[in-house]
């Protein structure tokens, strides 16, 4: 069943207990990310970025290890759980000229103002990396034919992601400058045309990424919105 949430957006409800391990949609995401903010447990288990494997953390016990962390080698954000899942990565998507260089940029940027220029999974991250897929950005774009290109393709692909933005972000100016920050930082590391790719656009699309994004809930999740729902 389709269910309609204001405050999470479009989403799918069971409508009745379903076995662990069942499979209830198969399709292929437009970009996934997991997440480097950690909280106080040092313990915490770490997955691999980029094949979503956990890994195992060297035992002060033992003389070794079977797996360890093994961290993108320019921005340092990125890990992995080995030499081979950090090599894919980066030719598919992590490209040092690309989002590696985007993902560093922000990370200097915080140190020198974390107030102002946090950098966080979402929306910093998420949004570089939807970005960069809908544009086909690499960052090995030299000519103005090949950066044009790009931003027709983020013109044409920015509002085929945006299945739902939440009513509070007519009403969040503090969010929406952030976001505006962001944006426009992202579109000037992508060459991206100011005439064709306009920043409301971009915005827009930022904002929406939080409630498109999908996330699974406990068949008794409760919520205020339960009855506003649209079947599929």
């Amino acid at each position: 069943m389709i269910s309609w949430c204001e405050r999470k957006g479009r989403r799918v409800m069971m409508r009745k207990e379903t076995k662990s391990g069942t499979i209830v949609s198969d399709e292929a995401p437009l970009v996934w990310l997991a997440g480097c903010e950690k909280d106080d447990d040092d313990d915490a288990d770490e997955y691999c970025h980029r094949c979503f494997e956990k890994i195992t953390k060297p035992n002060a016990s033992l003389k070794s290890s079977s797996s360890f962390v093994v961290e993108c080698e320019y921005c340092n954000v990125e890990k992995y759980c080995s030499v081979d899942c950090r090599r894919l990565a980066a030719s598919e998507y992590h490209r040092k000229s690309g989002e590696c260089f985007a993902f560093e940029t922000g990370k200097d940027a915080e140190k020198s103002d974390p107030t102002r220029y946090p950098f966080d999974d979402v929306p910093n991250r998420f949004a570089i990396r939807a970005y960069a897929k809908l544009g086909g950005w690499t960052g090995l774009e030299k000519t103005l034919e090949e950066k044009k290109k790009v931003s027709e393709n983020l013109r044409k692909h920015l509002n085929e992601c945006v299945a739902h933005v939440p009513n509070d972000y007519h009403h969040n100016d503090n969010k929406k400058n952030f976001l505006s920050t962001l944006c426009s930082n992202t579109r000037a590391l992508m060459g991206a045309d100011e005439e064709i790719v306009k920043e409301e656009d971009f915005v827009r699309a930022a904002w929406a990424m939080r409630a498109n994004a999908h996330t699974l809930y406990d068949y008794n999740y409760d919520d205020d919105d339960n009855n506003n729902n649209n079947n599929n």
